[in-house]
C-alpha cells in the first residue's frame, strides 16, 4: 500500500511535468516566427487601468516571460517588454492627463507560425497634445 510520502512525491512529479509541458507548448506557440519580414502597426496607446484579457497568452507573457500588455486605439492587443511598457505607460497616468498629451506609437512585430504576432518592439514614438484615452 502506497504511503503518504510516496503519494506526495507522485503529485509533485506530476505537477512539475504538467508545468514543463505547458511551458514547452507556450514557447512553441508564442515564439516560432512564420516570416522574416516584420509587420508595422500604428496607433495611439489606450490606457485601460484594469486590462485583463484572461487568456493563456496573457498568463504566459506576464507571469512567465515578464512582458506587459499594451492596447492601441483600435483595441488591438500587443505584448511588449517591460522596458518598452515603461516608455508607453508613464508611471503616473494622472500626470499624463494633467499635461494633456497622449502617445502615438508604431510597433514592429513578426507574424507567428501558429497565428498572432510576436513580442512587439517600439519602432517610432510621438507625443501629441491630446487628452489620453483613459478607460477604467
Amino acid at each position: 500500500m502506497p504511503t503518504m510520502k510516496n503519494r506526495l512525491k507522485w503529485v509533485a512529479l506530476l505537477t512539475v511535468g504538467i508545468i514543463s509541458i505547458y511551458l514547452v507548448v507556450c514557447l512553441v506557440i508564442y515564439r516560432i516566427p512564420a516570416a522574416d519580414e516584420p509587420a508595422y502597426f500604428e496607433g495611439h496607446v489606450l490606457y485601460r487601468l484594469n486590462d485583463n484579457t484572461g487568456t493563456n497568452r496573457q498568463l504566459f507573457e506576464e507571469l512567465v516571460m515578464g512582458n506587459r500588455l499594451v492596447r492601441l486605439d483600435d483595441e488591438s492587443i500587443w505584448y511588449v517588454s517591460e522596458r518598452d511598457h515603461k516608455i508607453l505607460w508613464p508611471s503616473n497616468l494622472d500626470e499624463l492627463r494633467n499635461r494633456g498629451y497622449t502617445i502615438k506609437t508604431e510597433l514592429k512585430a513578426q507574424k507567428l507560425l501558429f497565428g498572432g504576432y510576436s513580442i512587439a518592439k517600439i519602432h517610432e514614438l510621438d507625443k501629441y497634445k491630446e487628452a489620453p484615452a483613459l478607460i477604467k
